[in-house]
């Protein structure tokens, strides 16, 4: 059968658009974003392929899924190193060891497939704890928004993208709740991306101000402020879930 139109409003297209504006404007993340792009409009034909098959084809091979090849050619990866789709993803999904090219291919195929379920089961903005209230992922960044006098705070999962709401003096790794101990560092470069970091247990997330930039998408800026993942590392911080490229 083949794959029905995508529903007009497609987070994959913003997400790769956004990346394409921030690699013409960040040389340092310029490659980077540049993959990401192809990397989501994939994953916009894998949402694409499951809304039209209903439910998900364990069967998928590489020989006998063209999105995925196309993908893997144009970033110089041999498809002999994946041969069973379906397999690979289940894996991911148990989070059995996966290493190399093919953790960045189960994270990259696991995504649509997180969505896609959620999508169907119609999940709504909820609060929660330090993992996601759908999956149990980890959040790849916080998001603030203007609230008052200050910033509402909600977190975004990795694997599905759900937004649920969170403490904002909280720290989503240990628990830590003295402010003192929650430090915040940005940049001139990105200003609307800091990192927030814990003293307590040296993990940091990246949060994602929307009162300073209403046109940043998580995913594609989270990359694009890599320079902040080089400094927070040089400090001694570890990163609370490395991003579908794996920083």
């Amino acid at each position: 059968m083949p794959p029905a139109k995508h529903p007009a409003k497609s987070p994959w297209s913003e997400r790769a658009n956004r990346a394409v504006y921030l690699a013409e404007r960040n040389e340092g993340a310029r490659e980077l974003l540049r993959t990401y792009a192809k990397v989501a409009l994939f994953q916009e034909k894998v949402f694409a392929d499951l809304a039209a098959w209903d439910t998900p084809n364990s069967g998928w091979c590489v020989s006998h899924y063209p999105p995925l090849l196309e993908l893997m050619k144009s970033l110089n990866l041999p498809a002999e190193e994946v041969d069973d789709i379906g397999k690979l993803i289940q894996s991911a999904w148990r989070g059995d060891e996966i290493e190399g090219r093919k953790l960045f291919l189960a994270e990259a195929l696991l995504q649509p497939y997180a969505e896609f379920f959620r999508s169907k089961a119609q999940v709504p903005v909820m609060s929660g704890g330090s993992s996601c209230p759908f999956c149990s992922a980890r959040p790849i960044a916080a998001l603030l928004r203007p609230e008052g006098d200050g910033a509402k705070r909600s977190l975004v999962c990795s694997r599905c993208s759900l937004e649920w709401n969170f403490r904002r003096i909280l720290c989503p790794s240990c628990g830590e709740e003295d402010k003192n101990k929650l430090l915040t560092f940005s940049s001139d470069h990105l200003p609307h991306v800091s990192v927030e970091s814990c003293e307590t247990c040296k993990v940091y997330l990246k949060a994602i101000d929307l009162g300073k930039d209403g046109l940043a998408v998580p995913f594609a800026d989270e990359i694009a402020s890599v320079a902040l993942d080089l400094w927070a590392v040089e400090q001694g911080f570890r990163k609370l879930k490395t991003n579908l490229l794996g920083l």
